[in-house]
């Protein structure tokens, strides 16, 4: 059975932004307004990682994060531009 691990929880313009994964399928989710907002990518890891314990090192693992977080940023963005048009 895998399991669904959250690796980071932030706040970007006062939403909570979960950052998680689930074998190599990355996803964040952000909370606006009192709804649940989200977008996944999958990284595969290396031919070689594959078959070791820890599947992305630690640095891979930041810069999935950084990617991940600028995407929700993204999103919050586009969120609040479009509730100040309203």
């Amino acid at each position: 059975m895998k399991k669904i691990k959250v690796i980071k929880r932030l706040n970007y313009k006062k939403c909570s932004v979960y950052i998680r994964a689930l074998d190599t399928r990355f996803e964040y989710m952000v909370i606006y307004n009192n709804q649940l907002y989200s977008h996944y990518i999958n990284i595969e890891p290396s031919l070689l990682n594959r078959f070791l314990k820890e599947k992305y090192t630690k640095e891979q693992l930041d810069k999935i994060v950084k990617l991940l977080f600028t995407m929700a940023c993204k999103t919050i963005d586009g969120l609040l531009k479009k509730s100040k048009l309203k």
